[in-house]
């Protein structure tokens, strides 16, 4: 019997031999939920889904009590009317009953955030120039007291060149690439993609800054090591801290899929970027592996803090970007249904109605089900949006592989919300930065304060001005890096073309790699020398393109 702040949308389901059975509900604050699987309430030696008057509210009952402390009367001819819907049908898990959910419902309109492109693009900027994030050259993952030590960011640097791209403030524009020309000052070349501080990461400041070489010989080292955190099953196991809590001790198994999910989704990037055969195999392996958790709970992806066991919207979201880019890897429909099912796993953590009359609430998203150690803080009710948009990231990346899905708009609604929730330019200290949770009906901001990234990487896709493409020529086995969009793709044997339009002003590197010989290559129509900033490295089968602007490549792979 929760508070029904913590509800993230009407709907209780339980699922057993191959079937489900849900209950949904209009809410209002009179009525409340009550569920208990397996009934430990009355001891039926079944299962509860019910309404319950009255409502709960966080004060008027104890959380869990059928009873609240104080009754309540009702008149005669006063009409209390619940309307309810009763749910059933065939599913190996309670996807189905979401997915029943939102045909039946739909989802919310998006969030009001009274910012357009420029006035998101000024908040931002603040954030990176003239909060405490930013210790001159230096820059803070988060503000939190000394927690957070400031050091070289490259991202910081990306992002601030994105904003400058946007801005119609010639002055803004010229003080935000300063600023980043100056953040990647004493940063090594071969850590370009490596140095970041957002938690939505991409293999980008190498396509912007060059290096691009270097940072794909990395790529592999990176993906090499890796490779070592994995059993010889392919799976990958949980080990607590020597000393430290064991936070797999109230799990079933020392396995999970948000923990295995951010090791393989990890090692596919590498592996993508860098084109390494061997390394694009064993990412694969690995993720065919993860068929372990099939129907399963996306979980365990916090074990920094939270118990392996407890469900988890960043686990939903690794594991969609697993199978996402395993899909566009090779093709395989069973990956795209995997990335679809994960995707649903972490609609359950968004909020589908607006838990208070105050204007920040919808598509708010909870971290976890859960606690930290067990305890506290409580997370449920408690949005940490950071975690959201880690999911609305990975959301947007599958909406071109299943366009029909509700993807765009629930990654759009957790965007904004985010920026809702981003500290206002009126607060000079944390302009423009996120909290790291969001009480809602305080509508009050909690600390730590982060760093702009990780809303930035998804504002870009929501204002479709998206920061970072990747494409795989899949007939080919040839795959696409680019600052920017890449669009028009097409490819027949032996041959690839493809636009790609950057919102860099000046010149940027593409990257296309899986290459077994040297190519013949023509942009915009003219026939180039690998030679200068265009080269080919055979070895490796990478080609490098330096392009500016809008470029169309076309290339043919057999002599």
């Amino acid at each position: 019997m929760p508070d029904s702040l913590k509800l993230t949308f009407p709907l209780m389901a339980i699922q057993e031999d191959g079937r489900y059975l849900a209950l949904t509900w209009e809410m209002q604050p009179d009525i409340s939920a009550v569920f208990d699987s397996p009934d430990r309430l009355f001891g039926s030696g079944g299962h509860v889904m019910g309404l319950n008057f009255p409502g709960s509210d966080g004060e008027n009952r104890e959380e869990g009590s059928l009873l609240p402390r104080a009754t309540r009367v009702l008149h005669a001819h006063q009409p209390l009317i619940v309307r309810a819907t009763l749910l059933g049908g065939l599913g190996s898990s309670v996807v189905p009953a979401i997915q029943q959910f939102v045909s039946l419902r739909g989802l919310p309109p998006l969030p009001v955030t009274n910012l357009d492109v420029q006035s998101y693009v000024s908040l931002a900027a603040g954030g990176w120039l003239d909060s405490k994030i930013r210790d001159g050259n230096l820059f803070r993952h988060a503000v939190a007291g000394g927690n957070f030590q400031p050091g070289r960011a490259a991202d910081a640097a990306v992002w601030m060149d994105w904003l400058a791209s946007q801005t119609r403030q010639p002055a803004l524009a010229l003080r935000l690439h300063e600023t980043a020309k100056d953040a990647l000052v004493s940063i090594p070349p071969q850590d370009l993609n490596l140095a970041d501080i957002g938690h939505v990461r991409y293999p980008l400041a190498a396509l912007i800054y060059g290096h691009v070489a270097e940072n794909d010989s990395r790529a592999q080292q990176v993906g090499q090591q890796a490779l070592a955190g994995f059993e010889a099953d392919g799976s990958v196991h949980y080990r607590p801290q020597p000393g430290g809590q064991d936070y797999a001790k109230t799990h079933f198994s020392n396995e999970a899929s948000g923990f295995a999910s951010t090791a393989v989704a990890s090692l596919l990037e590498a592996a993508a970027f860098c084109g390494d055969r061997e390394l694009l195999d064993a990412a694969l392996d690995r993720l065919r592996a993860m068929d372990r958790f099939r129907d399963g709970v996306p979980r365990g992806a916090q074990t920094w803090e939270c118990p392996l066991h407890t469900p988890d919207i960043l686990a939903s979201a690794h594991m969609v970007r697993a199978y996402t880019l395993g899909y566009e890897l090779t093709g395989d429909p069973a990956f795209l249904a995997q990335a679809r099912y994960w995707a649903w796993t972490g609609v359950p953590f968004v909020y589908l109605v607006n838990p208070t009359p105050q204007p920040i609430g919808l598509y708010s998203t909870i971290a976890v089900f859960g606690a930290t150690s067990w305890r506290a803080p409580v997370w449920l009710g408690l949005p940490v949006q950071w975690c959201g948009l880690v999911y609305a990231d990975a959301l947007y990346r599958l909406v071109r592989d299943d366009p029909k899905g509700p993807w765009k708009q629930l990654a759009d609604g957790i965007t904004l919300s985010g920026i809702q929730q981003t500290w206002p330019a009126e607060d000079r200290d944390l302009q423009g930065l996120l909290p790291d949770s969001f009480v809602l009906r305080a509508q009050r901001r909690n600390g730590p304060a982060i760093n702009p990234a990780t809303v930035e990487a998804c504002a870009a896709r929501l204002f479709n001005r998206p920061a970072y493409d990747f494409w795989s020529f899949r007939q080919n086995t040839v795959r696409v890096h680019a600052p920017g969009e890449i669009s028009h793709a097409h490819e027949q044997p032996g041959r690839v073309s493809f636009e790609a339009e950057s919102w860099m002003k000046a010149p940027y590197y593409v990257l296309i790699n899986g290459l077994v010989r040297q190519p013949r290559v023509a942009i915009n129509g003219q026939p180039i020398d690998l030679s200068g900033g265009n080269r080919f490295l055979g070895e490796q089968g990478w080609l490098i393109l330096e392009l500016k602007g809008k470029a169309r490549v076309d290339i043919v792979l057999k002599p």
